[in-house]
């Protein structure tokens, strides 16, 4: 089907970033750039076709052929720190069209994405240094001091053998509780339901506010969306006994419309308007970032009365299964 010219001149100019047409010696043919595009992308084209990469661009223009695969070229720091990507596709006789992509944001959220899960391992080595290793190394001194007491021919002690069994049962609490934090077992064995209740019940004995789980469902079949959706509401529920001096935090589960809905709420001091004014490390972009990942839609806003709610939105078809109880 071929577009009437003045339609195919609205859809490219409807879309948010620069299409460009290249010629297969590396030079650029025509453009257009939409108002919202940055207005330094072109010239940062121009420049990048220009300079020492340019071999390396003019191999891949030279070698692209006529079918529907989209090739990508990374373009480099940009004006003003932005990074753009030229996705290009089919290739008309001597010229390639291409989009200029811009993907600071989804580079800027993998580098958030990185930093998260070498503090993770950070923290996760330090637990294990200051728990399990503590607990194995009294373990191990008290074992010694048994078996240099049994080499002499003295009795065992009921004390020392009450004692090993409190620091076995010490080490199997740590352990747990860094294998929680890697992939709650109640997840893999159990669902996300008795997982949201287990963490509810978690915050509440630990922080000494009321943190409850409401749902009607009982099972859901949601394979690797399963954990995503956990890990919002793990970090939702950190959030709001971090930073929001809150009483009560309500974790809701239920089906809405076609999607299964995933809801944090509390009755704290709420969210700072601006981004800037934010505690750090409040975990916004992880939570987007999960979200999108399993095609859910992830939304904050304050809460009626006071304090934030925290809402994700699974469609259907990604939710594959549900039974109300």
């Amino acid at each position: 089907m071929r577009l009437d010219p003045q339609l195919a001149e609205a859809l490219l100019a409807a879309l948010p970033e620069p299409v460009v047409l290249l010629g297969r010696d590396g030079q650029l043919r025509d453009a257009v750039v939409p108002p919202a595009a940055h207005p330094g992308a072109l010239a940062h084209l121009e420049r990048f076709l220009a300079g020492p990469h340019a071999p390396a661009a003019l191999r891949l223009l030279r070698e692209l052929g006529d079918d529907d695969r989209v090739h990508t070229l990374d373009l480099g720091p940009g004006p003003e720190d932005r990074r753009f990507e030229l996705r290009m596709s089919r290739s008309h006789g001597d010229t390639v069209l291409a989009l200029m992509h811009d993907v600071t944001e989804q580079r800027l959220l993998e580098r958030r994405m990185l930093d998260e899960v070498a503090r993770a391992q950070q923290q996760m080595g330090s637990d294990l240094h200051d728990g399990v290793c503590q607990q194995l190394t009294g373990l191990l001194l008290l074992a010694q001091a048994l078996e240099g007491a049994a080499k002499r021919g003295e009795p065992i002690a009921l004390a020392d053998l009450s004692q090993l069994r409190e620091h076995l049962a010490a080490g199997a609490v740590e352990v747990r509780q860094v294998s929680q934090s890697l992939y709650p077992v109640v997840l893999s064995q159990h669902g996300l339901v008795d997982a949201l209740r287990q963490l509810c019940d978690s915050v509440s004995a630990l922080h000494r506010l009321r943190c409850s789980c409401i749902t009607s469902l009982t099972h859901l079949s949601l394979a690797g969306a399963a954990i995503q959706l956990y890990r919002i509401a793990q970090e939702a529920v950190a959030n709001a006994v971090r930073h929001a001096r809150c009483t009560t935090i309500t974790v809701e589960l239920a089906r809405d419309g076609g999607e299964l809905v995933l809801s944090i709420s509390d009755d704290g001091t709420g969210l700072p308007a601006s981004p800037a004014t934010r505690p750090p490390g409040m975990g916004l972009h992880s939570m987007s970032h999960r979200a999108e990942a399993i095609g859910a839609f992830l939304s904050i806003t304050p809460r009626e009365g006071g304090g934030t709610v925290v809402r994700c939105a699974l469609p259907e078809v990604q939710s594959a299964e549900s039974e109300p109880a």
